[in-house]
């Protein structure tokens, strides 16, 4: 599927190069187009703005900068020009963006006893990557609520119901006292979608 010139007018005006082909090669919320640049490919994956923030763009691109530096095996991004993240317009909606290298390599096959090694090193080299000093922001509880809200819609299923039901009431109990642990959460939310009751307070009741 080809999009339109005017997107490849945009990626060559905010990293500086000439794109001489762009196909979408993945249609979802977030879309991913290649670009071949002398007989060279790279990706370009786009992010909803009304889905996603800039702040998460740009960590993103900075985690897997840094991943790349320590020879974890990623699609590592190339910088755009300026530093003020670009709003890029495909199909009249508006978009963040991250230009990487296309990863060049075999689709992962579950059967293959070398793929299920290699993921194993990769997986050891992912665990022994020194913990970056930076940090992503801490995101507030209004996105947490504006996220259970956003869950209602455009598409409708019980588990989308249940995980909206489920971060809501966890939203009104940080209203009221201190947040629960990470572990309590976990157990809450995965005995919710068993339909079960959790033997700990706070009860997450099933409707």
């Amino acid at each position: 599927m080809l999009p339109s010139n005017d997107l490849e007018e945009q990626v060559t005006k905010t990293y500086q190069l000439r794109g001489h082909n762009i196909q979408q090669i993945y249609n979802g919320v977030n879309k991913v187009f290649r670009i071949t640049i002398n007989d060279k490919n790279l990706t370009l994956k786009i992010f909803n703005k009304n889905i996603t923030t800039e702040d998460n763009i740009s960590f993103e691109r900075k985690l897997t900068a840094y991943l790349g530096r320590h020879a974890i095996n990623c699609s590592e991004p190339i910088l755009p020009a300026s530093e003020r993240e670009k709003i890029y317009t495909f199909d009249q909606e508006h978009y963040y963006g991250i230009l990487s290298q296309e990863v060049v390599g075999e689709r992962y096959s579950g059967d293959n006893n070398q793929h299920d090694f290699m993921f194993g090193q990769a997986l050891r080299r992912l665990h022994s990557c020194p913990v970056p000093t930076f940090r992503k922001q801490n995101p507030s509880r209004n996105d947490i609520l504006n996220f259970s809200l956003d869950l209602g819609h455009p598409i409708r299923c019980p588990y989308k119901d249940k995980l909206r039901e489920t971060i809501t009431l966890l939203f009104n109990h940080l209203k009221s006292q201190d947040p629960p642990t990470p572990e309590l959460l976990h157990m809450a939310f995965a005995m919710e979608m068993r339909g079960q009751e959790t033997p700990c307070t706070p009860v997450i009741p099933v409707h």
